[in-house]
């Protein structure tokens, strides 16, 4: 499990005297278990990591360049969080996949796709790759 994980890094960060690594990871823990409070759709450990570090990248946009130590801070805590992030799929097996599918006869649109996707594979390396095979395919977005 990624708490147990997170949770050996933190004893291991309080050994290394690494106080910065250890705030961070104290923050991660501290967003799955309010997440385990929290009233609603209960979300898994690997999502509200995902979360995390998706609400960090959109600091980082929003903010950058504006402060070095703010971005620095920033960098560090997505490095950290990255770390426990599930591996995404690349590319080509995200390529590879939708070829099984369609050649499983599922039809190949956002609606049905992204949802096999979701967690696995960045949604913009998807939609890409689902607006290219539509283009291929049927040649709509192709003018001359």
């Amino acid at each position: 499990m990624v708490l147990e994980k997170i949770q050996n890094e933190i004893k291991q960060a309080m050994r290394d005297k690494a106080a910065g690594r250890l705030s961070v990871l104290r923050l991660i823990v501290s967003e799955i278990k309010n997440e385990s409070f929290s009233q609603g759709k209960k979300r898994t450990e690997d999502e509200v990591v995902m979360a995390y570090h998706k609400r960090l990248t959109k600091a980082k946009q929003e903010f950058g360049g504006k402060n070095e130590t703010y971005d620095a801070q920033l960098d560090f805590e997505i490095k950290v969080t990255e770390e426990f992030l599930p591996k995404l799929l690349t590319e080509d097996e995200v390529r590879n996949q939708i070829k099984e599918l369609e050649s499983n006869g599922t039809p190949i649109d956002m609606k049905n796709i992204m949802p096999i996707f979701k967690g696995k594979a960045d949604p913009r390396v998807v939609q890409n790759l689902i607006k290219n095979w539509k283009c291929s395919k049927e040649c709509i977005c192709r003018k001359n």
